[in-house]
C-alpha cells in the first residue's frame, strides 16, 4: 500500500486493489448488459423476437411461446382457416401428439370440444359446427410447462396438414 501527499495530508492507496475493482465492476457491467440485450430479443422468456413462434400447416397455423418459464401460464394458439377441411362436414377434429402432452399440464381447451379421444401417440379433440355456421377460428389451449428442458410437439387437423413445433423451458 502507497501513500500519498494531497493537500497536506497523507492518503493510503492500493493501486493494485483498485485495478481489480476497476476490472470487477466493468465485468459486471458487461455482464447487466448482455442480460437486458437477451431480455429485449426475448432469449429469457416470452416477449421480443425471437421468444415467439409461429409455423403453418395446410389448413392451420400455430402461435407458441418457444422460450418459456416452468409453471408460467401460457396458452397454444391453433388458428384454422376457412378452408380446413372437416370430418363429415360438420365437425373439425384437432389432434396434439401425446409427447407434448405429457410435458405440460393442460389447464383448458377454448372452445369446449365435442369429445376427447386418447390415442398411443395422440389425442384427438372434435370441435362440432353447427350446420350454417363457421368453423372456430381459434382453437386455444391453455398450458402450464411442467417439465424443464425441451419440449417438442406437433398439431395435426384431420384430413390438413401437420405443424411441428419446439419449446425450451427455464427453470
Amino acid at each position: 500500500m502507497a501513500e500519498r501527499q494531497a493537500g497536506g495530508l497523507e492518503v493510503a492507496q492500493d493501486l493494485e486493489f483498485e485495478g481489480r475493482q476497476w476490472r470487477a465492476q466493468l465485468a459486471g457491467w458487461w455482464v447487466m448488459l448482455l442480460g437486458l440485450l437477451l431480455a429485449v430479443l426475448g432469449l429469457l422468456g416470452r416477449g421480443g423476437p425471437l421468444g415467439g413462434g409461429r409455423a403453418d400447416g395446410e389448413g392451420l397455423s400455430l402461435e407458441y411461446v418457444r422460450l418459456l418459464h416452468h409453471l408460467e401460464p401460457l396458452s397454444l394458439e391453433v388458428r384454422l382457416s376457412p378452408q380446413a377441411p372437416a370430418a363429415g362436414g360438420d365437425r373439425v377434429r384437432l389432434a396434439l401428439s401425446q409427447e407434448w402432452l405429457a410435458g405440460v399440464r393442460l389447464n383448458a381447451v377454448t372452445p369446449q370440444p365435442e369429445s376427447v379421444e386418447l390415442r398411443p401417440d395422440r389425442v384427438i379433440y372434435t370441435f362440432s359446427v353447427a350446420p350454417g355456421a363457421d368453423r372456430p377460428a381459434e382453437v386455444r389451449f391453455a398450458y402450464e410447462a411442467e417439465e424443464v428442458g425441451a419440449l417438442r410437439g406437433w398439431v395435426e387437423l384431420e384430413g390438413g396438414g401437420r405443424v411441428e413445433f419446439g419449446q425450451w423451458v427455464y427453470p
